[in-house]
């Protein structure tokens, strides 16, 4: 199930995690790439721009990167992809 990350804010999500220290990344290439880039002290974020709020989701498993990667099927949503400390990101999860 995806996690979401809450930030206080319905907007501007990829500001706020950058002011808490998570980094903006080129969207990776594969589930793979997560898994050897994170171990086990970062995550991958991202942050899509819906109309009216920014869902912030940790993108941990399969689901969740085939779910964030896509651009076809009519989900044209901008996203934006950071790299956090996974103990600052857990701190946001279901805030």
């Amino acid at each position: 199930m995806t996690r979401y990350l809450q930030t206080g804010a319905a907007q501007d999500k990829v500001t706020a995690l950058h002011d808490l220290g998570a980094v903006r990344v080129k969207r990776p290439e594969s589930l793979e790439q997560i898994l050897v880039a994170t171990g086990k002290s970062e995550v991958f974020i991202c942050v899509a721009e819906n109309s009216g709020f920014d869902a912030a989701a940790l993108v941990e498993d399969e689901r969740d990167f085939v779910k964030f990667s896509r651009f076809d099927e009519g989900d044209r949503r901008p996203k934006t992809w950071l790299l956090m400390d996974i103990e600052v990101a857990e701190k946001l999860v279901g805030m």
